[in-house]
């Protein structure tokens, strides 16, 4: 893969988590959940795509982390 693939990837999973902060700044759970539902979409797609583990790990580790704030911030976790 190559490292603009890598950027325009990174780029796009730091959009989503910006989106998913500020609807939980403004305690809005329906469209934190929409970013949620994105993020994991985005998140099989370019996984199914590049094959790389290096990245699917990523991915995970950065969705883990966004469920987390998900669940910090409305008080139950987030369910597809």
């Amino acid at each position: 893969m190559s490292s603009v693939n890598e950027q325009a990837i990174g780029d796009e999973a730091e959009l989503l988590a910006g989106e998913l902060n500020k609807h939980i700044a403004n305690n809005d759970a329906e469209a934190a959940k929409k970013v949620m539902r994105a993020y994991r979409d985005f998140r099989l797609s370019a996984s199914e795509y590049h094959k790389d583990l290096g990245l699917v790990l990523v991915l995970e580790q950065h969705f883990a982390i966004l469920k987390s704030k998900f669940f910090d911030a409305f008080g139950y976790e987030w369910e597809a």
